[in-house]
C-alpha cells in the first residue's frame, strides 16, 4: 500500500499548522494597540473541489467572528476559550482569498490553493475525503471512548513497565464499572483484550439509534510519560516480542469486535520532562525510535484508524512554550516529529 495514505491524527492544532505559512496581524491603517479578539493567525485546509477548513488563532475567547471569501462574508461563529477558531465547508474556488475578521480588526489575506483530490484509501482502511471520514467509498461515523490504563497495565503485568505486578491484568478505567475497574479472570493479554471487547459487544447489542450509535472506536493511551518517562520506548525497546504480544491481542480482538483503535503515542500530564520537545535530545529521538517501529509493524493494518502522536503536548505548559518562542517553538516540534514519523505510515 501506499504509506503515505494513513491518516495520522496529533489531536493538537500544530497537525494542520505545522509547516504551513501562518499568516497575521492587522491590515488596515497605523498600528493600534491590540484589543481583545484581535486575529493573530489564519491558515486553510482544502478540503474539497469546492471548500476548505479555514482556523487559526486570536487573542478573545468566545469572540464573534467572520469568515469571508472575496471580500464577502460566508461564514460567522465564536472563537473558542483558547482562542482558537475553525470554520469546516467553507466555500472557495481556487484563487480566491480569505481574511478572518473580529469587529474592525482583520488577518492578513490567505490565498486559496489549487485543488488536488485526496488519495483514497486501500480497500478497508479509514481516509479523508473533504472534511468526511471513509472507508471503501462510504462516509464512516465513528463514536468511541478513551482508556488511559488498560494496555499499561498490560505492560506493567508483563514485567515490562516498572515492578512487574501479574495482578495488574485486567485493570482499565472502563469495564465492567470504571474508573479504576478490573476485568476479572484474566490472566494474560488475549485474555485481558478478549473480555474487553466483549463489553463492546454487550453494549452495541443494545445501541443502534441515532441518539445512542454504536461502538466502533477506542482511543487507547500506549504511552504516559508522567507514569514513566519513556515507559514505553523502554517497554518496546528492552522485549519489543512481549510489548507487541499486548499490542497484536488488542488489535486481534478490536478486529473481532469491529472496534477501529487509535494509539496514543505520547502524553503528559501533571508531571512533565520538557526534553522530549527538544528535537536535539536523546528522548526525542528515542519517541521517533518506538514511534516509526509501532508503525511499520502496523502500516498494513486496517483496523488501526489513525495514530494520536502525543495527546495535549501544550496542557499546562504555557511557561516552557514560551521559553521556545510560543506557537513558533510548538509548530516547530510538531513539524520535525510528524516529519521524522509520517513516512513510515
Amino acid at each position: 500500500m501506499t504509506k503515505s495514505l494513513r491518516l495520522v491524527m496529533c489531536i493538537i492544532l500544530a497537525l494542520f499548522l505545522a509547516g504551513a505559512s501562518i499568516v497575521g496581524g492587522l491590515v488596515r491603517g497605523a498600528v493600534m494597540p491590540a484589543p481583545t479578539g484581535v486575529v493573530t493567525s489564519i491558515h486553510l485546509v482544502r478540503t474539497g473541489a469546492s471548500q476548505a477548513s479555514v482556523l487559526g488563532t486570536s487573542l478573545g475567547a468566545g469572540e464573534a467572528i467572520d469568515v469571508l471569501v472575496n471580500s464577502v462574508v460566508v461564514k460567522s461563529g465564536t472563537t473558542m476559550y483558547n482562542g482558537d477558531y475553525w470554520f469546516l465547508g467553507v466555500p472557495v474556488s481556487d484563487g480566491a482569498t480569505i481574511q478572518t475578521r473580529i469587529g474592525t480588526y482583520s488577518s492578513s489575506t490567505a490565498t486559496v490553493p489549487a485543488f488536488v483530490p485526496q488519495p483514497v484509501g486501500p480497500p478497508g482502511f479509514i481516509y479523508a475525503q473533504g472534511s468526511s471520514i471513509m472507508r471503501d467509498g462510504q462516509v464512516v461515523q465513528l463514536f468511541g471512548v478513551d482508556e488511559q490504563t488498560v494496555f499499561i497495565n498490560g505492560l506493567i503485568a508483563s514485567g515490562l513497565w516498572g515492578t512487574p505486578d501479574p495482578s495488574a491484568w485486567g485493570k482499565n478505567q472502563l469495564f465492567p464499572s470504571g474508573p479504576e475497574t478490573k476485568i476479572p479472570n484474566v490472566s494474560d493479554a488475549d485474555g485481558v483484550f478478549r473480555e474487553y471487547f466483549r463489553y463492546f459487544l454487550h453494549y452495541n447489542a443494545v445501541a443502534g439509534s441515532g441518539t445512542n450509535p454504536r461502538l466502533n472506536l477506542l482511543r487507547v493511551w500506549v504511552a504516559d510519560d508522567s507514569w514513566y518517562p519513556e515507559g514505553m520506548y523502554l517497554a518496546w525497546k528492552n522485549n519489543p516480542t512481549a510489548f507487541f504480544q499486548v499490542f497484536d491481542r488488542m488489535v486481534y480482538w478490536a478486529r473481532q469486535a469491529g472496534v477501529y483503535v487509535v494509539p496514543v503515542l505520547g502524553h503528559f500530564a501533571s508531571n512533565k520532562d520538557n526534553r522530549f520537545f527538544d528535537t536535539s535530545d536523546i528522548r526525542f529521538s528515542h519517541q521517533v525510535d518506538v514511534v516509526r517501529g509501532i508503525m511499520d509493524r502496523y502500516n498494513a493494518e486496517p483496523q488501526i484508524a489513525m495514530w494520536d502522536l502525543w495527546n495535549e503536548p501544550d496542557v499546562d505548559n504555557d511557561v516552557y512554550w514560551a521559553s521556545v518562542g510560543g506557537q513558533v517553538g510548538f509548530r516547530a516540534w510538531a513539524t520535525t516529529y510528524i516529519a521524522a514519523v509520517k513516512p513510515h505510515s
